[in-house]
């Protein structure tokens, strides 16, 4: 008889979950840990930021950075986690609810300073404060009969008395009579022209970096930075070993100068070791392992096999090889110094013969006779 109540559905062999009858082709998905239209794939068109084939919505690491969701301050940024290396920024990478962990927080507000527009925290942005790690510098301070300009300014009278117009208040001058065009410390400037400068009328090198400040103007070094082009070197350092204190790369090697002579390479030659590798692109390296940095070794890159055996010869290439490491200047791997394969002097070689002219083809035709009369 025939049954009105018999269902029309998926027949087992194409159906996923035969016993399952909310699991079958064509089902609606749902997001969940359950393949419910039987097309293989969980995500279907949920969110699966990691790409890991589990949606969000059932991932307990949504970002796959090892973190749990659960316990990870940013669980959809794979760069943020508890175990991230924590970089000098404005994101708290590894979690731990600091962003200076061991960076400078010169006014302790929780910004490092790399990120900190205001250093010094006395409402005055880095770019603009003439001082900005002394909050008691900064444009609008009261000033002070010293040898600061407090309110940056650019003078340090302001309103004090400053009897022979030197630039220097008379409370901090040595010498108040002494006029703007004296030089006290006999650096090549008058007073008036340190005064312009910011520089200390009464030191003739303000920065310490072993020039006067007058050698620097006339240089167009800084005489206010004892290191113009921030290579590592004193300006004065630069001066005496004849390299540009405004060019950190005198010789243009892809190297600084302070590193070149901190190594001991020279910041005068591109290429130190003569290797035809400039300096920088050479490196610190020590790429044949044999304690000399690869920008003082001629021989550096690659450890050399020149006979193919498999085993890194000691010769450089740069005289006859010795491949086996024999006494003989070999080119195989047998010790016969006359790169045949034969050891001794047993054997007369075709070079033998061939060196050897009319004589060699004498003793070979006497050898013959003697072999027929026997």
């Amino acid at each position: 008889p025939d049954r009105a109540d018999v269902c029309v559905g998926e027949p087992d062999a194409t159906d996923c979950a035969p016993v399952d009858p909310a699991v079958f082709p064509g089902a609606t998905e749902l997001c969940d840990a359950i393949d419910s239209d039987c097309d293989g794939d969980l995500v279907d068109g949920f969110d699966d930021l990691d790409a890991d084939g589990s949606p969000d919505c059932i991932d307990d690491d949504d970002d796959g950075d090892g973190d749990p969701d659960a316990t990870d301050c940013a669980p959809l940024d794979a760069t943020i986690h508890a175990a991230a290396t924590e970089l000098c920024d404005d994101l708290d990478s590894n979690c731990d609810g600091s962003l200076v962990d061991e960076f400078d927080d010169f006014d302790l507000d929780g910004d490092p300073d790399c990120t900190d527009d205001d250093d010094d925290g006395d409402g005055e942005p880095d770019d603009s404060d003439c001082a900005p790690l002394d909050p008691a510098v900064f444009p609008g301070a009261d000033e002070q009969c010293d040898e600061l300009d407090s309110d940056c300014d650019g003078d340090l009278v302001d309103g004090f008395d400053d009897l022979d117009a030197d630039g220097v208040p008379d409370c901090v001058d040595p010498d108040p009579e002494d006029g703007p065009d004296a030089d006290p410390d006999e650096d090549g400037l008058s007073n008036a022209e340190e005064a312009d400068l910011g520089t200390d009328a009464y030191d003739a090198d303000s920065d310490d970096d072993g020039l006067d400040d007058g050698e620097e103007v006339d240089l167009d070094t800084d005489p206010l930075d004892d290191d113009s082009d921030d290579d590592g070197l004193l300006d004065g350092e630069e001066v005496e070993i004849d390299t540009d204190p405004l060019d950190p790369d005198t010789d243009g090697d892809g190297m600084d100068d302070g590193t070149e002579v901190e190594v001991g390479a020279d910041p005068l030659d591109e290429d130190t070791d003569g290797d035809g590798i400039l300096d920088g692109p050479d490196g610190l390296g020590d790429s044949d392992g044999d304690g000399l940095i690869d920008v003082l070794d001629a021989v550096d890159d690659t450890p050399v096999d020149d006979d193919d055996s498999g085993a890194v010869d000691d010769d450089d290439d740069s005289a006859p090889v010795d491949d086996d490491d024999s006494m003989g200047l070999d080119d195989d791997d047998v010790a016969d110094d006359d790169d045949s394969a034969v050891t001794g002097a047993g054997c007369t070689c075709a070079a033998d013969l061939a060196g050897g002219g009319a004589s060699g083809l004498l003793l070979g035709g006497l050898l013959l006779l003697l072999l027929r009369r026997r």
